[in-house]
């Protein structure tokens, strides 16, 4: 029989009394060696509020009754004399549950008010026990295992695909549509080992197109390492060390400007002027020096030549100084063109990081402002939203720190969003009474249009009162 413990106080105070109990209805006990319980009200002292420790009572559950509890408190002793009036919760009715050992303040209340269970519900109960097929099919979540392109599933059934699990939503079997579809599954961010979902760290490429997996922060660095590592490859346009065969377009011969010379403009010019021996040859024919002075006046000087090739760059492994210029390759171009810095500029912008530092106390569905700016290379983001300056594929994530200020364990959404309509959901967490930082997941939105706006919010199903202590959000262009 189960053991029955419990402490009756008022406040901090035990009240002594008498706990009484009775059964609702006479019952028996069908199985070796068979009794019959009849409702006698049995009595046990509780001299100092504490039920006695060798108090062992008939269970009831498997009994299809209940026990009427009573407990009147004493007002005298020496002889024991109790109150008539009973202090709630008492009395109550309540079954003894089947098991070893069961606390008072564990059965109050039950909910079962009646004497047993009606007849047509124990014989549904009864067909449900001895038909596991039925029983699997009523209610509640049906765990399927892996997903199976050729299975047939229907509203209930869990899979686990992508690292993620998702729940069947449809109430007719559907087959060979994959977890990823909205309209079939609803997806839970928890992973089969039973940890939060976080980002995955699979390596930039293909493979991101249609995942639908958020990228982690280690394959966001290591996208971000590449890029910063193709930038270093690329020269300054001011003051730029260059290394190797640097090529150069050619110059219109004669020109004589701040351009970039390649050595056939150099030879070119030189083939232009006169050879020295030649010069001497012609100077040996003459015998007239005022002539031979007037001569060489006209030949071109040496020194003069020397001087300008001086201004002039190799073609191999130039070395510039100043400001030197280069046409801007266009936005993805990957070859051995110059690199300006517009260029590299480009490649990572828009990019912003704005943060949250006031807490703000609502009620209601919250889409989050914003009142300090870390990074704004466009000047995109207002208080509550980043406003897209160019058109392409975005980066964002954040985290939002929160505080339930009700008694009641909370479950909180926390949303991205563009124009006002939910895009995806970057985080869930359910909060008791306190509070708690929940880092969002990074998401990848693709195709994003000049104009369109993007904002973060936290969704609550059922009004009640939270805070939003700190948030921060940021994002950027991927340069693809």
């Amino acid at each position: 029989m189960p053991t029955l413990t419990g402490t009756i106080e008022n406040g901090s105070v035990v009240v002594p009394g008498k706990l009484v109990l009775t059964l609702a209805n006479g019952t028996v006990k069908d199985t070796a060696p068979k009794k019959v319980f009849v409702p006698k009200p049995i009595e046990i002292l509780c001299p100092d509020g504490v039920i006695p420790g060798s108090t062992t009572v008939e269970e009831t559950e498997t009994k299809f009754t209940s026990y009427l509890f009573e407990y009147f408190p004493r007002i005298s002793t020496s002889p024991d004399v109790f109150s008539e009036d009973q202090l709630s919760p008492f009395p109550f009715y309540s079954i003894i549950p089947n098991i070893a050992s069961v606390d008072l303040a564990d059965l109050v209340p039950t909910g079962m008010v009646s004497d047993v269970l009606a007849t047509g519900a124990l014989r549904i109960a009864k067909i449900i026990a001895n038909d596991p097929a039925l029983a699997a099919n009523i209610g509640g979540v049906f765990p399927k295992g892996a997903y199976n392109n050729s299975a047939s599933y229907k509203r209930g059934d869990m899979v686990s695909y992508l690292d993620r699990f998702f729940i069947a939503s449809e109430v007719a079997p559907f087959s060979g549509i994959i977890p990823t579809n909205v309209a079939y599954w609803m997806e839970i961010p928890i992973q089969p080992t039973g940890s939060v979902a976080l980002g995955d760290s699979t390596t930039y490429g293909a493979g991101w197109d249609a995942s639908g997996l958020a990228p982690s922060q280690d394959s966001v660095y290591d996208i971000l390492e590449i890029i910063q590592g193709a930038i270093a490859l690329k020269a300054n346009t001011t003051s730029p060390t260059f290394a190797g065969n640097v090529i150069v377009p050619n110059q219109t011969a004669g020109s004589n400007n701040t351009r970039a010379a390649n050595t056939a403009y150099v030879d070119t010019g030189l083939a232009l002027k006169s050879d020295l021996t030649y010069v001497n040859t012609q100077l040996a024919l003459k015998a007239d020096d005022a002539a031979t002075t007037s001569a060489l006046a006209l030949k071109a000087n040496t020194t003069t030549v020397n001087t300008s090739l001086a201004l002039k760059a190799n073609l191999a492994s130039p070395t510039f100084t100043g400001n030197p210029t280069a046409p801007t390759p266009a936005i993805g171009d990957n070859d051995t063109s110059l690199a300006t810095t517009a260029f590299a500029q480009a490649l990572c912008r828009p990019a912003f990081r704005v943060n949250k530092t006031t807490g703000t106390t609502t009620t209601l569905n919250y889409t989050i402002l914003f009142n300090s700016e870390a990074l704004d290379t466009n000047a995109a983001f207002t208080d509550d939203g980043f406003t897209c300056p160019l058109a392409g594929s975005y980066l964002f994530g954040g985290g939002v720190g929160l505080t339930n200020n009700d008694s009641v364990v909370r479950p909180f959404n926390i949303n991205i969003n563009v124009n006002g309509t939910l895009f995806n959901t970057l985080g869930q967490i359910a909060i008791g009474n306190g509070g708690a930082t929940l880092p969002l997941s990074s998401i990848l939105i693709p195709g994003l249009a000049v104009g369109q706006i993007v904002t973060i919010s936290v969704v609550i199903p059922v009004s009640f009162s939270y805070t939003v202590n700190s948030a921060y959000f940021w994002g950027f262009r991927l340069p693809v």
